[in-house]
């Protein structure tokens, strides 16, 4: 006779896991008391060091496909902006 033992792991919530890599990205890319804000791209390597054991591997691909393509937006409006203020005060 075979027993077999499962491991059954609770399952996250979905929303609980992405508001954890959410929070942690926070956490290092703000000032703290007790430190400066760490570099948008560390925060994204630590993030990446710990997908699939730390965070859900699925919603860190996400995270930082979304916060890249934000940011890159962001550059995108400020070029726009300068354009547009050149082209009132000329």
């Amino acid at each position: 006779m075979v027993i077999r033992t499962v491991l059954r792991v609770k399952k996250i919530p979905r929303d609980s896991a992405i508001l954890s890599i959410a929070d942690t990205y926070d956490a290092m890319t703000s000032d703290r008391p007790y430190r400066k804000a760490l570099s948008r791209d560390y925060a994204i390597s630590e993030l990446l060091k710990y997908k699939g054991t730390q965070f859900n591997a699925y919603l860190v691909d996400v995270f930082v496909e979304h916060i890249e393509n934000y940011e890159d937006s962001l550059l995108d409006e400020d070029v726009e902006l300068e354009d547009a203020s050149r082209e009132v005060s000329a």
